[in-house]
Formats: C-alpha cells, structure tokens, sequence
C-alpha cells in the first residue's frame, strides 16, 4: 500500500514536470501568430525569458514588442503600439493544456478576436462555446438588456447606435476566465451614457472542456 502511494505522488510529480508553461509557449510561438518578430529577437526573448518575466526587444518594423509574463499560464504581448496579445494556457487535464490568444486592436476602438491552439501550435476550430463575432443580432441580444422603465422604442433607438457590433475582451491574469464588453463606436459622450445604461458585460469561465457563462 505505501509503495502504491508514493508511486501514485511520483506519478503526480512527473505530470506537474511535464505540463508546458507560458514561456514555454512564448519561445515556440509561431511567425504567423507573432508577427514583426524574426529569429535574432526569438532567441533574445528565449534566453531572457529564463530569468525575467517582462522584456522588450526591437521588431522587424523598428518598433518595440513587450513580453510581460504572469505565473506559470498566462503573458501579455504588445506587439506594437496598438495591438496586444494576451495568452491562456487553459488546462485540459493534469498534463495538457490549450492556449487561448486573444488579440485586442486598442484604437480607435478597442475590438478583439480569439483563437485556440494546440501546446503545438495547430489551430483549434472550435469556438468552445463563446459568443461569435459573425452574429450582430445574438450579441447584441447577448450584451444589451432593456430596464422596465425603458419603452421598447427608446430600447431600439440605443441599440441601432451600436453598429458596428465589436467586442472587447478582457483575460484575467490569475483565473480562467474571459470577460465579454461591448466597444462602442464614435459616439458623443451624451449618447455613450444613454447606451452604456443598456449594456451588460458577460464573463465565461474555463471548466476543462468548454466556457460556461457565469
């Protein structure tokens, strides 16, 4: 019996050594994924990276590209001035896990798209259950409530203001979830605050297999 346990705890050890980190994942990032970034700045963030968890490096475009590493599942990459990559490793089982990249264009307003890979780096077409972009209608439907004081006319009228639909998304640093805002388009501020009263933000959490919406 006490050796079954201490293979069991043995076998817990090796698949804790084995589950793939953020920096593993940052210094096998693909070209396509991280643009601007060729070989010479590829091995200066792998050999920074085994000691610090933020640097910066020059680009193809003679810009900067920051790396700044948060525990063992999660990094931010600006990529350049207005463009950001945030990466999740979400854990599938003990020793696998999949990266999530969500990629945020900050101006002039803020819009994001996800994909999902494999710890190889192949493209996962599955969405896992969030909201897609293609759908105007089930977002807006989605993200926006009429409160009981409000006429259905006045309802339609704020909503016709969202157009285009875009999405925000915020990754959390410490947990697995994703966190779902409408961007609103150019807008004065007086109709911002009349359409921000209908609009209602959406957080979805990595269960192992899909998000479920909180």
């Amino acid at each position: 019996m006490r050796f079954l346990l201490s293979f069991l705890l043995l076998l817990n050890v090796i698949a804790a050594a084995a589950r793939v980190t953020i920096k593993d994942v940052i210094t096998t990032i693909p070209e396509d994924v991280v643009p601007y970034i060729q070989a010479e700045q590829r091995a200066e963030i792998h050999n920074f990276l085994k000691s610090k968890d933020t640097l910066t490096v020059k680009n193809a475009l003679e810009g900067n590209t920051s790396v700044e590493v948060t525990g063992n599942d999660y990094a931010l990459i600006r990529l350049n001035k207005i463009t950001d990559l945030h990466i999740k490793l979400l854990p599938v089982n003990d020793s696998t896990s999949i990266i999530c990249i969500v990629k945020t264009v900050n101006r002039p307003v803020k819009e994001s798209i996800v994909n999902f890979y494999t710890e190889e780096w192949d493209e996962i077409k599955k969405d896992f259950d969030l909201p897609q972009a293609e759908d105007a209608g089930a977002l807006l439907a989605l993200f926006t409530q009429r409160p009981a004081d409000m006429s259905e006319k006045t309802y339609a009228e704020l909503t016709s203001y969202i157009d285009p639909v875009m999405i925000n998304i915020e990754v959390s640093e410490t947990e697995n979830i994703l966190k779902y805002n409408l961007s609103l388009p150019f807008v004065d501020n007086d109709v911002k605050t009349k359409v921000n009263a209908i609009i209602k933000q959406n957080t979805f959490k990595w269960n192992g297999d899909r998000f479920k919406k909180c």
